[in-house]
């Protein structure tokens, strides 16, 4: 006798599973770059109102890029008439109004051991953040009379404390020379054909965090110094560091975008901390009388690979 078995599906039956966990995450994302204070927009009269035509006029800001990723960012000025039809359009430039943004370094001498900034001879270097030449007004006072002295990027490499020399790639700035007294008091430009920091340069990298170790303003961003040129090579773009006694040190970082327009992207690289700088508005003297507006908007750059 033969008996074959059949199998009776029931009520439950067996399956494959399509999920093993689940993870799930939330967050309230705020932006990353803002004013200092958290603010994200702000109102200031130039020249108090009525400003003169022939003036130049300057308005304190400080951006906060509160993430730890370096934000590329652009300023896109609107400059108009009010009635003229212009103040709505983004980027309109209004005969008879320059605006350009610019910020300003403090440099000091430093204890070499303790790197503590001391007294003595000091330096101001204004410069302007963004254009085809590295902008600058620069004093300077309590320094060797009739001496030589070279303003200089230093571009730290990744084994700094024991390859160093600011070669990395470094760039000369401007060479002075001291009156009788031992001040500098100069302006002038230079093509430097990079961005400050350059993309080699340490200091500029995701590592650095001068916030932490220094009190600077910015975590990360290039040096500038003021040395004796009797202790720097033109063709090496190097501190031979003879006599650091003497010389000024950055009391903060900067940040500098080499950009002619038509020429590649506008974008000045925000590293983490706070960026102090000042809008300058230009007033032409034959400027007409009649209300005017400037508007900044300051935009991420979404850079193309």
């Amino acid at each position: 006798m033969i008996i074959t078995g059949v199998l009776v599906a029931g009520v439950a039956s067996a399956a494959i599973l399509t999920v093993y966990t689940t993870m799930l995450g939330e967050s309230n994302v705020q932006q990353s770059v803002t004013f200092g204070n958290g603010d994200v927009e702000k109102e200031y009269t130039i020249g108090n109102s009525p400003a003169i035509a022939g003036n130049t006029y300057i308005q304190e800001y400080n951006l906060k890029n509160n993430s730890e990723t370096t934000a590329p960012i652009k300023f896109v000025t609107n400059q108009c008439i009010v009635g003229g039809g212009h103040c709505s359009d983004l980027d309109h430039d209004e005969e008879g109004i320059e605006t350009s943004y610019w910020s300003t370094l403090e440099l000091t001498k430093k204890d070499i051991n303790s790197w503590d900034p001391i007294g003595g001879a000091t330096g101001n270097l204004v410069y302007k953040l963004v254009g085809s030449e590295f902008e600058y007004e620069f004093e300077a006072a309590g320094l060797f009379a009739g001496t030589s002295y070279s303003l200089i990027y230093y571009a730290d490499k990744q084994d700094r404390f024991v390859d160093w020399g600011g070669n990395n790639p470094g760039a000369l700035i401007a060479t002075f020379e001291t009156d009788d007294s031992g001040d500098i008091s100069e302006e002038g430009s230079k093509n430097l054909a990079m961005n400050l920091p350059h993309s080699s340069d340490w200091n500029g990298s995701a590592e650095a965090n001068y916030c932490e170790e220094d009190n600077y303003n910015l975590c990360r961003g290039a040096k500038i110094w003021l040395v004796p040129s009797s202790d720097y090579s033109v063709s090496e773009k190097k501190v031979s560091w003879g006599s650091p006694e003497d010389y000024l040190f950055e009391t903060d970082l900067i940040a500098y975008d080499d950009f002619d327009p038509g020429v590649g992207e506008e974008a000045l690289y925000l590293g983490k901390g706070t960026l102090n700088f000042f809008v300058k508005n230009v007033l032409d003297i034959a400027l007409a009388p009649g209300e005017y507006k400037v508007k900044t908007e300051v935009q991420p750059v979404v850079l193309t690979q």
